[in-house]
């Protein structure tokens, strides 16, 4: 996405706006270096799910280079957390009363 600021935008408004609405992609206004507004082309005829998808990319994008982890596909714990979990009740929550194993 094109980004520029916000005084060449005053600037040259007119021009900017018609660049995006022939070429389709949104222009992203900037002051001090900060997104200030977005000026997207009218998609009257377009497809919702279109739409849906290149907005998606565009944010996709945005977030380029920002996961610092990405977890594993088959992700097991150490041990089981739950194991004691059924000797619990309602009454002896932490499961002090219940004789060890069962």
């Amino acid at each position: 996405m094109k980004t520029v600021p916000a005084g060449e935008f005053k600037a040259k408004c007119l021009k900017l706006m018609q660049e995006v609405s022939q070429s389709g992609e949104p222009l992203l206004v900037t002051k001090r270096g900060k997104p200030l507004v977005r000026v997207s082309p009218e998609c009257g005829d377009t497809d919702p799910a279109q739409r849906d998808r290149e907005l998606e990319r565009e944010i996709l994008a945005q977030l380029k280079g920002s996961v610092l982890w990405e977890a594993p596909d088959a992700w097991e714990p150490d041990e089981d957390i739950h194991g004691d979990y059924d000797r619990r009740t309602v009454d002896d929550p932490f499961g002090l009363d219940s004789e060890p194993g069962g």
